[in-house]
C-alpha cells in the first residue's frame, strides 16, 4: 500500500479544494438549462420528433422531417454554451436556435451552424426561415474565403463539439471549441427562445448535453439623436432641438468650428437638417475651445463604395492628438486598428459595431487626458473608453502616443478635430460635456 506523509496529503486537498474552487468560479453565473434526467423547461411543439432523455443526454430523432426542441422562456442578452454530437454514418445536419420565434409548423430566427460536411461552415450564422446565410453570405466569395480561414478545423465530426454563443445587443458571437468562427451584427431580433434542432434525417440521433446559460445585463442601447446633457456644449445641431446650453451662432451655422489651418470654417452645412458635410480637400475642421476631460457624443453617416482606406475615411482626433479611426468597415470578421472604431495604431475595436454606409452611426466617448507633475513630465497616458451604436468597443484604452496626424502632446487642454480625408462624409448631433478634473 502505498503511504503518504500528513504534508503531502494536506497538499492534494489544498490542490483539491484550488481545482473545485476554480471549477467553481468557471461556473458562476451560469444556470443549467438541462438537468440531465427530465426535460423540464423544454417544449417540443410538433408530433413527428421525438425528445428523449438517455444517459444524462437529450437525444433527437424523427420520423417525418426537420424539429426543434425549444426553451419554455426567451432570453435577450447572454452567454450559452452546449455540446453537440452527430452521427458518424449518414448524411446529418443540426444547430442551435437563439433568439428564436415559434410560429405554426415553423421555428425561425438566428442559427449556429452544426454541419459535418466537407463545407466546414459550422459556426456560421444562417437565419433560419428568413434571409437564410447571413455569415458568411454565400454570394460573397470573399466572406467564405474569411470565414473558412477563421474557423479552420474547429469542428470535430466523430466527436463531442463546444458551442458557445454570445449576445449583446446587437453584436452576435459564435466559438465552435474555443475557435471564434463569427462576429456578426444585427438588429432584427433582441430577444427569443433558444432550441435544438435534428434537421430531419430519419434513422439519425442527434446528441445534446451540458446545455446552460449566463443571462446579461441588457447592452446600452444606441444614443441616436441624444440631446446634450445639461452642463454640455452643442458643437453640432438644430438650434431649438438640443436644448439651450452650448447654442451655435446665428441661425445654426458651423461658429463653433474653424479650419485647422485658420479662417472660417468651409465645410457644408444644412440649416434645415443640422448636418454637416465634408468638403473634400478644403482641410480639417476642429473646435474653437480646447478641451481636457471630457464626454463627447458624434453622429457620423459613411458613403458607399471604394477600397481600403478609401472607403469613408475620417477620423475624429481628441485634444488633436489621438484619432478615434471613421471608416467604412461594415461587415469584416477582423478588425485593425485603421479601421472603423480603431484607435489608430494603437488598438482595433474589441467588435466591429459598424453599420452599413448609408446609416447614421453614433460615437460615445470618454476621455481622460495625459497627467503631469509639477515640472512638466509625464506620470500617466491619456486614457479613452468608446461605444459605438451602443456597444462598448474600448475599455479604459491607454494612449500612450499621440496618433498619425496629431499633435504634440503637451500639459494643455486641446481642441476636437475632424479630419478631412477627401469624402464626403455627413456629421450631426455633435456635443460634448466638460468633466472636472479630480485632484491627484
Amino acid at each position: 500500500m502505498k503511504r503518504f506523509s500528513f504534508l503531502t496529503l494536506c497538499l492534494l486537498a489544498t490542490t483539491s479544494l484550488c481545482a473545485a474552487e476554480v471549477a467553481k468560479k468557471a461556473d458562476a453565473g451560469f444556470t443549467p438549462l438541462f438537468d440531465g434526467k427530465t426535460l423540464s423547461g423544454w417544449r417540443n411543439p410538433y408530433d413527428w420528433g421525438q425528445a428523449a432523455v438517455v444517459d444524462g443526454e437529450i437525444h433527437l430523432t424523427t420520423v417525418k422531417r426537420k424539429f426543434f426542441l425549444v426553451t419554455d422562456k426567451q432570453y435577450g442578452d447572454f452567454i450559452f454554451e452546449a455540446e453537440v454530437k452527430l452521427p458518424e454514418k449518414g448524411k446529418s445536419n443540426s444547430g442551435f436556435m437563439f433568439r428564436c420565434h415559434v410560429a405554426k409548423n415553423k421555428v425561425f430566427g438566428y442559427q449556429a451552424e452544426v454541419d459535418p460536411t466537407g463545407r466546414k461552415w459550422s459556426g456560421g450564422l444562417y437565419d433560419e426561415g428568413r434571409r437564410r446565410w447571413l455569415w458568411p453570405n454565400k454570394k460573397k466569395a470573399e466572406t467564405i474565403k474569411a470565414f473558412r480561414k477563421q474557423a479552420g478545423e474547429s469542428f470535430k465530426p466523430t466527436q463531442w463539439n463546444q458551442y458557445r454563443i454570445e449576445c449583446r445587443g446587437e453584436n452576435l458571437k459564435i466559438f465552435v471549441n474555443g475557435v471564434k468562427t463569427t462576429d456578426y451584427n444585427d438588429k432584427i431580433d433582441a430577444k427569443g427562445y433558444l432550441a435544438i434542432q435534428h434537421h430531419g434525417e430519419k434513422g439519425q440521433t442527434y446528441r445534446f448535453r451540458n446545455l446552460r446559460i449566463r443571462e446579461l445585463p441588457a447592452a446600452p442601447t444606441c444614443t441616436l439623436g441624444a440631446p446634450c446633457p445639461k452642463g454640455g456644449k452643442v458643437l453640432l445641431g438644430k438650434l431649438g432641438k438640443l436644448g439651450k446650453l452650448g447654442k451655435l451662432g446665428k441661425g445654426g451655422d458651423l461658429a463653433a468650428w474653424t479650419q485647422q489651418r485658420g479662417g472660417e470654417a468651409k465645410w457644408s452645412y444644412d440649416k434645415k437638417a443640422g448636418t454637416m458635410t465634408i468638403k473634400p480637400k478644403t482641410g480639417n475642421l476642429m473646435t474653437k475651445e480646447s478641451f481636457g476631460d471630457f464626454q463627447l457624443h458624434v453622429e457620423f453617416k459613411l458613403l458607399p463604395g471604394g477600397k481600403g482606406q478609401g472607403m469613408s475615411n475620417s477620423g475624429v482626433y481628441l485634444q488633436n492628438r489621438y484619432e478615434v479611426q471613421i471608416l467604412n468597415s461594415h461587415g469584416k470578421a477582423k478588425l485593425a486598428s485603421n479601421e472603423c472604431g480603431g484607435l489608430y495604431k494603437i488598438k482595433a475595436p474589441s467588435v466591429n459595431a459598424c453599420k452599413a454606409p448609408g446609416q447614421w452611426q453614433s460615437y460615445d466617448i470618454d476621455f481622460k487626458a495625459a497627467r503631469y507633475d509639477a515640472k512638466g513630465k509625464k506620470i500617466a497616458n491619456a486614457q479613452t473608453s468608446v461605444t459605438q451604436n451602443g456597444l462598448r468597443i474600448h475599455e479604459n484604452v491607454e494612449l500612450p502616443s499621440p496618433t498619425g496626424g496629431g499633435q504634440k502632446e503637451v500639459n494643455t487642454p486641446g481642441p476636437l478635430m475632424l479630419q478631412d480625408h477627401g469624402h464626403a462624409i455627413e456629421f450631426r448631433n455633435i456635443w460634448i460635456v466638460p468633466q472636472a478634473r479630480a485632484k491627484s
